[in-house]
């Protein structure tokens, strides 16, 4: 909700192209948009930002030439899509934004009075719909999506997905479909910026 913290999540960010973006004025001029890494240290998390690196690199090219793709797919359909419209913004852009996402765990809908039922019933009905978040749309380009991974927020131990959990997203017929990423594949969803750059022919994804 508006002007609510968000405790249902915590984040990690990083840029795996750069680990100082644009120019010296540009990181004066505008903090917000062009941050410079900060990485844990190596002997905290061995490996990390070799690894965070190499496969946000690795997501950030096949949705580079995934761009060129999506923008045949629209000249096709409309004659005045600029060549390579989509392409051209994002081949060689250094604003990549990598995100490591955490879920806390859930808490259960808090238990109501005997006369008051239905609400309760409302309530459990709303957490199992929203989940962690709330539907939204991406408000960016592309999301490269690597799956997910599960762990026991008590013993850091990866467990199986609990029931319900996933990504789902909307359907343009108003279906909602669970989406399953294999472990050796990576998925993309459409952001808001795309719908407009392309005149609604691609439509982001409510998810």
């Amino acid at each position: 909700s508006p002007g609510q913290r968000d405790l249902a999540k915590g984040s990690y960010y990083f840029n795996p192209v750069t680990d100082a973006p644009g120019t010296v004025k540009d990181r004066e001029d505008y903090p917000a948009s062009y941050p410079c890494n900060v990485w844990p240290k190596d002997e905290v998390l061995p490996g990390f930002e070799t690894a965070a690196k190499e496969l946000g690199r690795v997501m950030s090219d096949v949705v580079v030439l995934l761009a060129r793709y999506l923008d045949r797919f629209v000249a096709e359909r409309n004659g005045r899509y600029p060549r390579e419209l989509l392409y051209s913004c994002l081949k060689g852009t250094e604003k990549v934004k990598g995100r490591l996402l955490y879920y806390f765990p859930l808490k259960e809908a808090e238990e109501e009075e005997d006369s008051e039922g239905h609400k309760k019933k409302e309530q459990k009905q709303q957490q199992r719909e929203d989940s962690w978040i709330g539907w939204h749309n991406d408000s960016g380009f592309l999301t490269a999506l690597a799956g997910d991974m599960y762990i026991d927020h008590d013993t850091a131990s990866q467990r199986p997905p609990p029931e319900g959990a996933g990504l789902y997203v909307a359907t343009s017929n108003g279906t909602v479909t669970k989406v399953e990423i294999p472990r050796d594949c990576m998925a993309v969803q459409l952001g808001e910026c795309v719908q407009i750059m392309t005149g609604g022919e691609l439509v982001a994804t409510p998810h």
